[in-house]
């Protein structure tokens, strides 16, 4: 995914939650097992110890 990309959703996501409510469920958690984290892991720590992976995540999700 290009920068460019990547910066136009991240501007069209901040612009949709300060227009509205926003409710998501994803299967983050699923995805992340799938990479390999296991479920003892804190899934939350992992966007400081690991950010790569869960942009890579993220960025699966979004597609």
């Amino acid at each position: 995914m290009g920068a460019t990309l990547v910066q136009t959703r991240a501007a069209e996501f901040r612009e949709a939650l300060a227009n509205r409510v926003l409710v998501a469920d994803g299967a983050m958690g699923t995805m992340l097992y799938q990479k390999g984290v296991f479920i003892n892991r804190c899934y939350d720590e992992l966007n400081l110890s690991l950010p790569a992976l869960v942009r890579d995540v993220s960025g699966l999700c979004l597609s």
